[in-house]
């Protein structure tokens, strides 16, 4: 696959992440996304998927280290091989904001329970009770 169709291909996963994203309220400038390409040697059925950077797609860089990867988890690899792409992938991150913390708990314990740490030791804890409760 030349360079501009898998751009096109990873562009049109992008636009359904982002829309899937901010149907559930995820803002454009808290996306992010993850591509990689699922490689294999011509014939084989096992692949190792290749992360790719952002940006310009380096089909040379991506196949080094594909050979790269292949090598470490193998011990051989074939550079001159033939290899094929049998998926390409692509994750849409949207980061969300920290949630706040609940206040700590005050004032005296409304009971003791067992809190059990290993399975032969149980030690009292205190339990304080919630607005809600």
């Amino acid at each position: 696959m030349d360079p501009a169709t898998l751009k096109a291909a990873f562009a049109s996963l992008a636009e359904t992440g982002r829309e899937y994203l901010s149907s559930e309220g995820i803002t454009p400038e808290t996306i992010s996304y993850e591509r990689s390409v699922d490689f294999r040697y011509h014939g084989q059925e096992y692949v190792m998927t290749i992360p790719l950077p952002s940006g310009t797609i380096d089909m040379a860089a991506v196949r080094a280290s594909f050979d790269v990867a292949y090598e470490r988890q193998y011990g051989h690899s074939s550079p001159e091989g033939r290899v094929e792409m049998a998926n390409i992938r692509l994750a849409a991150l949207g980061r969300l904001p920290r949630p706040v913390n609940a206040p700590p708990a005050s004032g005296t314990p409304s009971r003791l329970g067992n809190a059990s740490f290993t399975l032969r030791a149980r030690h009292k804890r205190p339990s304080f009770r919630t607005a809600t409760e």
